[in-house]
């Protein structure tokens, strides 16, 4: 299984491939076989792994192994986890044995990798991937290599292991994520298991062949930020007879619906484009001014003590990078946004729709974009109680 992405990767593209975490070295040798010229480094600091990737790698000498963990420069201690397939090396000495660990910055450094050239990252260490987050030289090390993998691991109810406690909760690893990378790359993330702790994202630079479809296809998301008339677009959706759910929280709520909108898709916009096949995207607009006036008067309409889900907060920490209203950070991003989705679809005219329905866009343009009849009714205009042709 391609967990990540890599053999959409045109062959023989690849200049260097960092493999941390590498076990005993599958996707080190799928790389060296789809790309002989590019220079492997293979990290993996378990010494029964490492012995087998030695074994395995001798007739490919791009490989380089390395028996040393990601960590923060200082020696780690394995710690046995009662699974054959998961081992944790922590700071701690617990009994087990030592290991080497380098920062990514030193691995980067101590390989003589190139950051100009064209690197893959795959990133797999049990945890170790926490020290990442809030490392800004790791986040620029990431963010020069043009496509990346990596599976984080995360708190979990389920463990019954207070070891695991250490690990940070998940969304921790997806603000930080999309902090750091949400403006240079495609962001997808899959393969997640609530229940056991992990999931895998890919950072992609346009490089990537659109694989199969994944989740599905043929749905039609709204793509407005919020107060652009995200709920009048979904009653008109509504009314044309979709499935609509407005603000959904997860995958789950976007898969069984038809139709999805406001600010928790529109800060996804680039991964439902991904994974749900030959779908349609509703961009709804309103002046800049007239759209930072009503973001502020809606947050200050909240009662005291009512606050937006979990789901919204992180939705506009992605977009804006606070959750609070602040009205020249907010104006900026409203227009590096709609800028980045018309440049993103400028090849796709037929995917997207560009509404206005503030000043009186409705049936016509919205039915015509679909290809369904206008109904014989007025166009609904939710939140200021009115209703526009």
């Amino acid at each position: 299984m391609d967990d990540y992405y890599i053999d959409s990767i045109e062959k023989n593209f690849i200049d260097y491939f960092i493999d941390i975490g590498a076990c005993v070295g599958e996707i080190s040798i799928q790389v060296a076989r789809s790309h002989p010229n590019a220079k492997i480094i293979a990290y993996e600091p378990c010494k029964d792994n490492y012995r087998i990737l030695l074994k395995r790698i001798k007739d490919y000498p791009n490989i380089v192994a390395i028996n040393e963990a990601l960590g923060d420069g200082f020696d780690l201690y394995f710690y046995d986890m009662g699974r054959n397939d998961r081992h944790l090396f922590l700071a701690d000495n617990n009994g087990g044995y030592k290991v080497k660990s380098k920062t990514l910055s030193d691995i980067f450094k101590l390989n003589n990798v190139d950051v100009s050239k064209r690197c893959l990252l795959k990133i797999n260490c049990e945890g170790g991937e926490a020290l990442l987050i809030d490392d800004q030289e790791s986040a620029d090390i990431i963010g020069s290599c043009f496509h990346v993998g990596i599976k984080i691991h995360f708190r979990h109810k389920k463990s019954g292991n207070t070891r695991l406690n250490i690990f940070p909760e998940w969304r921790i690893y997806n603000m930080w994520i999309h902090r750091n990378f949400y403006s240079n790359y495609d962001i997808i993330y899959w393969k997640s298991n609530k229940n056991k702790g992990y999931g895998i994202y890919i950072l992609s630079k346009d490089v990537i062949k659109k694989k199969n479809t994944v989740f599905g296809k043929n749905k039609i998301f709204g793509i407005g930020l919020c107060r652009t008339g995200t709920k009048s677009i979904s009653s008109a959706m509504a009314i044309l007879g979709y499935k609509v759910n407005h603000a959904p929280r997860n995958l789950e709520e976007i898969q069984c619906q038809d139709f999805v909108s406001d600010i928790t898709v529109a800060c996804r916009y680039k991964f439902l484009d991904y994974v749900f096949e030959n779908s349609k995207f509703i961009l709804t607009v309103r002046g800049v001014d007239s759209w930072s006036n009503s973001v502020s008067n809606f947050d200050q309409a909240r009662k005291e003590g009512q606050s937006r889900n979990l789901s919204d907060h992180e939705s506009r920490f992605i977009l804006f990078g606070g959750t609070v209203f602040e009205e020249k950070k907010y104006k900026e991003v409203y227009n590096k946004y709609y800028a980045e989705v018309l440049e993103y679809f400028k090849d796709r005219p037929n995917d997207l729709l560009v509404m206005n329905i503030i000043e009186g866009d409705g049936w016509e343009k919205l039915c015509g974009f679909l290809g369904k009849e206008i109904p014989d009714r007025l166009f609904p205009h939710e939140h200021k109680m009115i209703y526009i042709k």
